[in-house]
This record gives structure tokens, sequence and C-alpha cells, in this order.
């Protein structure tokens, strides 16, 4: 790998200190976060041109983060100045050290975030200007938390983040990423999700540094995000972000209408505008929608999003709660579609107590298995219906835990003889009284006989004779390869009673499903816009790899930004007080490439 910021001499990087994350309460986070970042790049933009300021983290075996901050030999960054910079999410480790070991060279594998399309740009600054000032949906940070899940699985992976010292907004730095081996598809999948509008590309000898520079939006995103991350899964109460549980949602605690909001613990700044503006309880404060907190002058980011973590964090007394594991029958019947689906796990939890009576009465029978496989396409559901599944189980008493063991081929399948059994013996310890999902379960399959793969589905089906009576596997993946996949092991089949098959969403339930996502994100949408919609999903819908809800969800993200483009560009009316998505921005250029291949995708998600 050439590098244009290293020479791949590491004893010319000096001033690296080594730091750990610092444990912080979670409601102050993500403002933590958000300053160091400030900061981080802020500083690196007041550095002279052809330096620059660097931080690298990896992730040892057992999750623990690791850090290292660093700079150009010219740069002139002092020990005080990193501390200054990080103080507020990582702490030094110790002193200056000499010279930094280099993961970034010939004998890995090297990639970069690129622009995928020069045309895209436009929309991507646009996109990353909405969610880094909306930012409090979560979902970016539940991108990087899924980033650091999958780096966890890789082993001995890097990711260095830089700043140009030339202070320009779009070329501010790169983002790379080194690992032993080649870039896995999940990763790449991660990483896509987390950066719509980019490719993952190899670093060649001959790649100009302009291929992999990129907007300052992206590199804020990415490390806020990975910041927050990482002080998160450094505490004790959210360690299941590598532990690959699902969080057990509790309904936060209740304030009253009347709480006075200078009773919140919000900033000075933020109680004196909120003041200003007629805000002055708690029940006025939660009425605001983001747009209009957005609008109260002189709040300012910082504020901001210490108000909406504040609202996120307690709900108005009255208020409805949040869908918990305690109602999951609820979350399956909301649902939009899936008839089938959830008339199969009707039967399927009717069974399930029917065979607890017999055995409370002492009935002879045999033992309960409720070991499933979800046959369907991309976007159908298949792991939110696992998850609900799960905390239906235990519900009625069948699971000790509502969480959900997620695990793919690179959980399973070891590198070498043993280390397979090993794997797959380790996921049935963890998945011990819950549900495990094995996604894509037909990647077990390699093609050859008597491989790693075929010694993890032997392994798979002695651990669920071993666990039947306390864990419920689910097997999911699409129809053909999952045929493919039983047939590799009459013995699965047999273990497996339960077959599912998620049909793809019809056009209009699509439909629906972009009404759901659009008003998730404050969006109502025309009346004329439901059939320019249902057009646009039919025909998607002819195409396998569409993504179904997936391509639902894009589909209204992408009118967004082609809203926010349409009000908000520069020759726009600025009127965006009704943020009603109309026919117009709907647009055929996010059908899939063999749909309409001569247009980019407009919105990606892997």
């Amino acid at each position: 790998m050439s590098s244009y910021m290293i020479d791949n001499k590491t004893s010319n990087i000096y001033n690296a200190l080594v730091m750990d994350i610092t444990p912080c309460d979670k409601d102050t986070r993500n403002e933590n976060a958000i300053d160091c970042t400030d900061k981080f790049i802020a500083a690196g933009f007041n550095l002279p041109e052809n330096n620059f300021l660097g931080w690298e983290f990896a992730l040892d075996k057992n999750g623990i983060p690791g850090t290292v901050a660093f700079s150009s030999p010219t740069a002139g960054v002092s020990r005080g100045d990193y501390k200054w910079i990080f103080e507020e999410c990582l702490k030094i480790n110790t002193g200056n050290s000499a010279e930094m070991q280099d993961y970034f060279c010939e004998n890995r594998k090297v990639y970069a975030i690129c622009i995928k399309d020069p045309g895209c740009d436009q929309k991507a600054s646009i996109y990353f200007d909405l969610k880094y000032d909306c930012l409090m949906n979560g979902k970016d940070l539940t991108n990087c938390s899924n980033l650091l899940k999958v780096l966890k699985s890789v082993g001995g992976a890097y990711i260095r983040v830089y700043v140009n010292g030339s202070g320009d907004e779009d070329n501010a730095g790169s983002i790379l990423i080194s690992l032993p081996e080649e870039l896995s598809l999940r990763l790449r999948t991660v990483l896509c999700t987390m950066f719509p509008f980019t490719d993952i590309k190899e670093i060649s000898k001959d790649m100009k540094k302009e291929e992999y520079t990129l907007h300052e939006n992206y590199i804020g995103t990415c490390l806020r995000g990975l910041l927050y991350s990482l002080m998160t899964c450094n505490t004790a109460d959210d360690l299941f972000i590598f532990d690959n549980d699902t969080e057990i949602e509790q309904a936060p605690p209740e304030l009253a209408y009347n709480t006075p909001i200078k009773d919140l613990g919000l900033r000075p700044r933020a109680v004196i505008s909120l003041t200003r503006a007629g805000i002055t309880t708690f029940g006025k404060l939660k009425a605001l929608s983001d747009d209009d907190l957005i609008r109260v002058r002189n709040l300012g980011r910082p504020s901001y999003l210490q108000v909406k973590q504040k609202c996120a964090a307690f709900r108005l007394a009255g208020e409805v709660a949040p869908i918990t594991s305690e109602n999951s029958q609820a979350r399956l019947d909301e649902l939009i579609g899936l008839e089938n689906v959830k008339e199969q796990i009707d039967k399927i939890t009717s069974y399930a107590k029917m065979k607890q009576d017999m055995a409370k009465a002492g009935i002879p029978g045999k033992a309960l298995s409720l070991n499933m496989a979800f046959w369907g396409n991309p976007g159908t559901a298949k792991t939110t219906v696992a998850r609900i599944l799960a905390g239906i189980f235990h519900d009625i008493g069948l699971l000790a835990s509502p969480a959900v063991i997620d695990v793919g081929r690179a959980d399973l399948v070891g590198r070498y003889v043993g280390h397979t059994a090993d794997n797959v013996k380790s996921v049935f310890s963890r998945a011990r009284g819950k549900l495990l999902f094995i996604d894509e379960a037909y990647s077990l399959v390699d093609g050859w006989e008597n491989s790693y793969g075929d010694e993890a589905i032997d392994t798979i089906v002695r651990e669920m004779e071993n666990h039947r009576d306390e864990t419920i596997v689910i097997f999911a993946g699409y129809p053909k390869e999952m045929d493919e996949f039983f047939d590799r092991n009459p013995g699965l089949r047999s273990r497996v009673p339960f077959k599912i098959n998620f049909k793809d969403y019809s056009p209009e339930e699509m439909e629906r499903i972009v009404e759901l996502e659009a008003g998730k994100r404050g969006f109502s949408i025309h009346d004329r816009a439901k059939s320019r919609i249902i057009e646009l999903c039919a025909r998607a819908s002819s195409c396998v790899n569409a993504g179904n809800g997936r391509f639902s969800r894009n589909l209204a993200e992408n009118a967004i930004i082609e809203y926010a483009a349409r009000v908000y560009g520069k020759d726009g009316a600025k009127d965006g007080s009704g943020f009603v998505l109309e026919a117009r921005d709907f647009k055929a250029e996010i059908l899939p490439e063999e749909e309409n291949v001569s247009i980019p995708l407009g919105f990606q998600v892997g």
C-alpha cells in the first residue's frame, strides 16, 4: 500500500499516544462524542498543509477496545493537545511513544471508504447534514455498534480516521480499514449501510489520494459514532453490544406535564433559549417536533442534542409506553402483511402451550422441538419476526430470556481443524435459554464435501440435540439456497419440524411500509403520491433482489433527501412547514439495477 499520509516508516509518526476509553454516564456519551469529534476535525483543519491528525482503534479477542492518537512528524501536536481533543472520551494510557506498529502495510488487506460516484456528492452532503442535525433517531449509532460487532468477529481489524491539515471540508480526510484477510460480505454490508453513496475499495499502489478523501460529514459521523459505541461497550451496563443479544426495551420513567424544564438538568443556554420561546414545562417540550426544536432561536447543536436525550429518557405521565417483550404478540400483529407467517406462528405458539400443559399433566409424549426454518427473499422481515418470536416464547415460559443470539458463518466456521466445533459449542453455550438465529445459514455450505462447513453443520446437529430443552434454533435464508442447505445433512432436516415461508410483499403492502417509514421520520405522504409509490414498488417487486421492506425504507429515505434538495436547496422555497412528500420526490433512480441499469442507485443499503 502506498499512503499519502505516512510513508510506511512508522518511526516517522511521533507523539503517538495510547489511550483508554473513559467510562461516562449514559446521558452524556453522545454529547461527549460530538464535542470530541468537533475538536478533532477543527484541530486537524488548523494543522499546516500536508500534515494530518489521526486516530486508530482496534478490538482484542475479548472485544476490549484499544486506541491510539497520532499525527505527522511536522504537525507539532503535543501531548496536551491530544488530551484537550479527547478528554471527554479517552484518557492517556502511556507517555509519548517513539513508534507505532503499522497495520496498514503490504502484508495486510487495506481498504478505504470512497465516494461511489461524483454525482452522488450533492445528495450525500444533504443526507449527512440531515443525519447530523437530526441524529437522535439513533440509526447511525446503531450502525456503528453493528460495525463493532462484526469487527470483533473478524479479529485483528483496525480502523484509522484521518483529518487533513488543509481546512477543506470537501477533502477533509480519509477512513481506512486494515484486515488480516479479504473483506467479508458482512463487513462490507455494514460499512455501506453506515456510509451510503460510497464504495469500499482496496488500496492499490497506483491509487490517488483524491479517490479516498471524504467530506467532513463522513469523517464526523464515523468518529462520533465509533467513540459513542466504544464508550458504550466499555461500561458494564451496556455489554450487550458484544453479546449479540437483543436489548430488552424498558419503558422510560414518567414526568408530569407541568414539570419545569429547569428541573431536567439541561444546559443553562438550553433553559434560557427554550424559556424565551415559551417552552417552560416538560409537557410543552415533549410536544415539540424535531423541526420545531431546531427552530428554537440560539439553542445550538449541543443543547439540541441534550434536549432530545432528555425527551427520550423520560416519557410524559399518561403516555402509552413503548412496546416491550411483555406484549410481543402485539408487535407481531402490528407488522404490515405477513399474514401467513402470523397464522403459522399462532399455530406453533398454540402447539407449544398445549405441549406444556400435557407435560404438566404427566401425559407422555415426544419431547417438544420448536426449531424452525425461515424461507424468504431479502427484506421480508425474517430477522424482525425472529426477535419478536423470542419475546413470545419468553412470555409463555418456553425461554428463560427474550434475547436473541444472532450469528452467521463467521461466528461458526473456524480457520483450522477443530476450531469450528469449538466455535459452535461456544455459540450454543451463549444461547442457553435463548433463541439462536443463524442468518444466511446456507453460507455454511461451501461446495466441498467434508469441509469446515460440514463440520459446523454436524456440530450444530449434535448441539441442537444436547440443548433441545433450553434453546430454540431458527435457520434463515433465501428459498433455493436453503433447500440445498438442508439437503446437505438429512439429520438436520429431521430436527427442524417447522418451515415458515416469508412471501414477498405486495406493492400495496410496500406502499404502506413507505408511509410508516416516512411517518417515523416526521413526514406524511400526499394522496396523489401513493399511486406513484405503488408503481415503483410494483416495478421493484419484479426483481428478486429488490429488498421488499428494505426497498420501501430506502424509497422513503431517498424521497426525504429529494424533498430536502427541492425545498431547502439553493433554488428551493425554504418553506418546509408541511413536510409532505409529493409524487415528484419518489424517483425511479431508486429501482434495483436490473430494473434501471443506466441510473446509479440513489440510496443503497446492503
